[in-house]
This record gives structure tokens, sequence and C-alpha cells, in this order.
């Protein structure tokens, strides 16, 4: 019976077009990558008008490839707010400590 009424909701969501909004969370489960070299200067973005009322601009950043050995740049987005409350974005930055340089995951605030 569950079964049943899940697929009635889930066909009633795709036909009408409703979506759940996607919040954006940097991933906190990610492993601690050390960079040996600090990162580049950070590069100058044009950010575009917000898609809707609720959004707010995440800056690109820097991020280190263990594969490559060496910083790829990640494009700022547009992200909707997780919480009314939650409005503005604190971004992340690289911390110098002894082993080398460590991300800090950004936080809303």
């Amino acid at each position: 019976m569950q079964l049943r009424w899940f697929r009635h909701l889930l066909v009633a969501v795709t036909l009408t077009g409703c979506v759940l909004p996607v919040y954006y969370v940097e991933d906190e489960n990610e492993p601690v990558v050390v960079a040996p070299d600090p990162p580049p200067d950070t590069r100058q973005e044009v950010v575009p008008p917000p898609p809707g009322r609720y959004h707010v601009w995440i800056p690109g950043r820097w991020t280190w490839s263990v594969e490559a050995h060496r910083y790829t740049w990640r494009p700022g987005v547009y992200r909707r707010i997780r919480h009314p409350l939650h409005r503005a974005w604190i971004p992340g930055h690289w911390e110098a400590q002894a082993r080398g340089y460590v991300w800090v995951p950004g936080h809303w605030r």
C-alpha cells in the first residue's frame, strides 16, 4: 500500500514540475587534503544577476588536485539559501598549518 502511494506521489511531482529546493553545503565528509603550497590569488569573477529572490552567490575557490598535484579553479555559483534565517554565506579559506595548507569549508550564518 505504501509503495503504491509513493508511486502516485512521484508521478504527481514529476507531472507538475514540482521541484524540491537543493541547498548548498560544502561536503563535510570530504577527505582533508593538505596542499604543500599556498593557493594562487583568488580570481575576480563577474557575478551575474541572481536566478531568484532566495539565492546567494557562493564565490569560486581554488581546490587542490591530489592526482594532478596542482590547484584547479572551481567557479562561483548561486545557491538557494538553506533557511530564512541563513542569508549570509561565509566563504571557506585555505589555512596555513605546520603540515601545509588545509581547506576550511564555508558555512551559512
